[in-house]
């Protein structure tokens, strides 16, 4: 005994002498002076690094705010790194690097860095804490756990916009990351994951937390290592590639166990149907797939979708999708390529579409890319020199030696094409003519050959020549462009009476000549890029007018092997695409255009699922003309053609105490908690980062044979499907608590029987030591029931015109039940029954009530919490009286004996 006393003491000296010399060391940027002590703030040192070096295990290296341009080294056990005020660390490579074990980081925020660099990394051995620390912006790898017995914790905070991964966990490190927004969304650098975890040994945990952005896929477990995802969001995935780009929300490779537990996890951004999960993940059945995530504090956030229908021959499809689009107050941008063949009939239909909001805009004729500058080559095999010239006016082409062989007129149907044009070239047994393009499916098959450049060329036996367009601007006399851009747009501008200045590129990008070329011809605005490359897409990101809105197809909408499915699978596919999509549109700041081609592409009941998913969201369905009105008002022109939205960090949704971000989603079937530990009442549980709507007890709602926890407020998770029509209220009323105020488990509920002959349910823990209210709905009106406590007769209650009973229950009761009664039997009259101030001794010795009615109407007085305000209405159908003492009162007491002398006989 002694010995273990000697131990005793001993530890406690040592304690008592390790809480005495911990101390804070004072850094300051401004005051702090190098060969200080720092050991107050007015002798404060002027680096971070000066601090960390004067620090003992144990001490706190308190760091006042400004910006330090320094790499960081903890390299001494227990301490921990305080920023006071915004401490920003700017290193020129790495940031923070843990070499100790037991360290702790709280408020810093680093940027800067460069591609080699890492932000945050702990090495093999070492161990940090960090709260509330922010990688933004760093142009290196955000947080890297490398090494045995590497360990970091995260509360708060997160990676946002860097260049490189923005989390890495390798060579048996271990992470837990909880309450944390990693986020993507730089656009210079493309990682194959934004978060990956690697090797034997390696373990990151997510918990409560945001992955989105990602230039690729979002998460990646591989070689043996462990990946747990649980109660956060995985999301806009693969912003930067196309439809055939293999990018994942969640990837599972080469041994590593991949397990996500409720969570949401969407696919690519435009392409979610078959781009959520890769290999063996363990997605278990209460998470969500392409579900709809909405983010609190992002009202300042602006996504475009334009709907947009290419080619003349669909002007009918057009006129239907508009009015789908008129339902929700939409508009469309419709481009006629070959305007021409649009007849006097159809202009009465374009003249109904600008009338109603739409757009017509103009489609840019060749389907190869405008970009193109040598559409033909051809290759002579005569035994001489010949020569061929392309006339001055680019009517004529002319082949010859001496004199001409050959001549045709370019301006005659039968050579309006280049594909023409080459099969009359080739009556000359001597002379080949491929038609080219960089875009192979996509060939110029609709070029005007009178858009060549004028010149003469001389063909040399089994020498390749080259034709080019004549790529001058409109205005120079620049023949190809002005068969594209300019006679559509006249045309056009003719039939509907009003310029047009809006463009389609047939799913091309373009260079600064065709820019400029659009702008010439009178255009504003253009739709043209094919795939997600660089920031294009982003309004607050430096983007070329020419081509945004970036396009998506009906590929991208569908899924793989659409035709196989249900109509009502097939219509989730779209309701899921346009979730994801507009998700990613709004997080980000985008512009898409959704590219309707032909009627056997996206019919109206699609369209009208997408428009119906998307229209509650915020995302504009705007055309692609009213996108670049919005840009004249809100944006700002750059160098170079370049434009920028309103600059928006989107910093909104971050966790923060306090923020309306907190406490609201969809329905769960699951008790989940947010950032401040509250419950959660939607599903998924979207963490910090979900906004939910009020979900009380009501009459409609709780399952049978499944318990469901109710929270102080009232509040508790809505299963699937509701069959019990069942509320419970404390008698004095729930109180309405703020948003950080802890919700405890007001009761447990389970509904055992719900049929027409029984309606019982248990309370676990039920009432918080006040008497409740119980109302039960869907009865037969006038029916009669006997209820039931603990499996003992209490009385009888009838239902009312409206198919309900209320009855009051003390605290402590456990279990309840009605039974049905055959007409005629007795009940107490409801003006009997009142409840009173609560008595203060209920006693062990009173009689138990024969019967219960439901309660008139009448005002109810709640009790009141330091921590809270009240409702201004009672709890569903238990209301007082004003009389005296007698009646519910009665029953409360009552039913207290029966109960108390239940457990006694149980007991004995």
């Amino acid at each position: 005994m002694s010995h273990r006393l000697a131990l005793c003491v001993v530890s406690l000296l040592g304690l008592s002498g390790s809480v005495a010399r911990a101390a804070e060391i004072y850094v300051d940027r401004r005051s702090g002076v190098e060969g200080h002590d720092g050991h107050a703030p007015d002798s404060a040192v002027r680096s971070i690094s000066e601090g960390l070096t004067l620090a003992a295990e144990g001490d706190t290296v308190v760091v006042a705010d400004g910006t330090y341009r320094e790499t960081v080294w903890l390299r001494t056990d227990g301490v921990t790194l305080r920023a006071e005020g915004e401490v920003v660390l700017e290193p020129a490579h790495h940031g923070v690097v843990v070499e100790a074990a037991g360290t702790r980081v709280e408020g810093v925020v680093v940027r800067g860095g460069d591609a080699s660099g890492t932000a945050l990394e702990v090495r093999a051995g070492a161990s940090v804490e960090l709260d509330d620390v922010w990688v933004d912006g760093f142009d290196g790898t955000g947080v890297r756990v490398a090494g045995a017995g590497a360990r970091l914790d995260v509360a708060g905070g997160g990676v946002d916009g860097v260049r490189g991964m923005a989390l890495v966990v390798s060579e048996g490190g271990v992470a837990t990351v909880r309450d944390a927004l990693v986020r993507g969304f730089r656009f210079d650098e493309t990682p194959a994951a934004l978060v990956q975890v690697t090797g034997p040994d390696a373990r990151l945990r997510l918990d409560h937390s945001l992955v989105s952005g990602a230039p690729r896929s979002c998460l990646r477990g591989m070689d043996g290592a462990e990946l747990e995802v649980v109660d956060s969001i995985v999301s806009t995935c693969g912003v930067e590639n196309d439809v055939t780009m293999n990018t994942y929300g969640v990837v599972q490779a080469t041994g590593a166990t991949v397990v996500v537990t409720r969570s949401l996890v969407s696919g690519q951004a435009n392409a979610p149907h078959e781009r959520v999960v890769s290999g063996d993940v363990r997605l278990d059945d209460t998470s969500v797939v392409n579900g709809a995530v909405r983010y609190a504090g992002l009202a300042d956030s602006v996504g475009f979708l334009s709907i947009t229908v290419d080619d003349s021959p669909n002007l009918d499809h057009a006129m239907a999708l508009s009015a789908v689009l008129d339902e929700v107050g939409g508009h469309l941008s419709f481009f006629a390529n070959f305007p021409q063949n649009l007849s006097y009939v159809d202009q009465g239909d374009l003249l109904d579409l600008v009338a109603r909001g739409h757009e017509v805009g103009a489609h840019a004729v060749t389907n190869g890319r405008l970009t193109q500058e040598v559409p033909l080559e051809l290759t002579w095999s005569g035994s001489s020199d010949a020569w061929l010239e392309v006339s001055e006016d680019g009517t004529t082409v002319t082949v010859g030696d001496v004199a001409p062989w050959l001549r045709l007129d370019l301006e005659l149907p039968a050579h309006d094409t280049l594909h023409e044009l080459c099969t009359a070239l080739e009556v000359l047994p001597e002379l080949t003519c491929t038609v080219r393009s960089d875009d192979p499916s996509a060939l110029p098959i609709y070029a005007d050959p009178t858009g060549l450049d004028s010149g003469t060329f001389v063909l040399s036996a089994g020498a390749p020549i080259e034709l080019a367009w004549d790529r001058r601007l409109p205005s120079e006399g620049g023949r190809h462009f002005r068969n594209e851009l300019v006679e559509p747009r006249a045309l056009l501008t003719e039939l509907v009476g009003q310029p047009v200045t809006s463009l389609a590129y047939p799913g091309q990008k373009h260079d600064a000549w065709v820019r400029a070329a659009a702008e010439d011809a009178g255009f504003e605005m253009g739709r043209g890029a094919t795939g997600y490359t660089l920031a294009d897409h982003l309004y607050s990101a430096p983007l070329d007018r020419m081509q945004a809105p970036i396009s998506l197809t009906a590929t991208a909408v569908r899924g793989a092997d659409y035709a196989s499915l249900d109509p009502g699978a097939q219509q989730e596919r779209v309701r899921a695409f346009a979730r994801t999509w507009a998700t990613f549109a709004l997080e980000a700041g985008v512009m898409g255009a959704l590219t309707v081609h032909a009627a056997e592409t996206l019919d109206v009941h699609e369209v009208e699922w997408l428009v119906d998913e998307v229209a509650g969201t915020g995302l504009r369905l705007w055309s692609v003309g009213e996108v670049g009105a919005w840009l004249d008002t809100a944006g700002s022109p750059l160098a170079g053609g370049l434009w920028q939205g309103p600059v928006h960090r989107f910093d909104d949704y971050r966790p923060a105490v306090g923020s309306d971000a907190i406490d609201r989603g969809e329905a769960s079937t699951e008790r989940t908690t947010d950032a401040l530990g509250q419950p959660i009442y939607g599903a998924p549980d979207l963490g910090p980062f979900e906004h939910q709507p009020e979900a009380r007890m009501g009459v409609d709602a709780l399952p049978v044979e499944r318990a469901v926890e109710v929270y102080d407020d009232g509040r508790f998770v809505r299963p699937e499907v509701g069959v019990a029509a069942l509320s419970l209220e404390p008698l004095e009323g729930r109180p309405v608590l703020e948003a950080d105020v802890p919700r405890g488990v007001w009761a447990t509920v389970t509904v055992s029987a719900w049929s027409e002959v029984e309606r019982a349910w248990s309370v676990a823990a039920g009432g918080d030591g006040a008497a409740t209210c119980a109302t039960v709905g869907t009865l037969p009106p006038g029916s009669v029931w006997e209820l039931r406590v603990a499996g003992r007769s209490a009385g009888v209650v009838e239902a009312g015109p409206g198919g309900a009973a209320s009855v009051a229950l003390p605290a402590g009761v456990e279990q309840v039940a009605l039974q049905a009664l055959g007409a005629g039997t007795a009940v107490v009259d409801a003006a009997e029954l009142c409840v009173p101030s609560r008595p203060d001794d209920l006693g062990d010795e009173v009689d138990p009530a024969v019967a219960v009615a439901p309660l008139a109407p009448g005002p109810l007085q709640m009790a009141t919490r330091p921590d809270a305000t009240t409702r201004d209405r009672s709890p569903a159908g238990c209301t007082t009286l004003p009389t005296g003492p007698t009646g519910v009162w009665a029953l409360l007491l009552g039913l207290v004996g029966l109960v108390r002398r239940g457990r006694r006989a149980g007991a004995r």
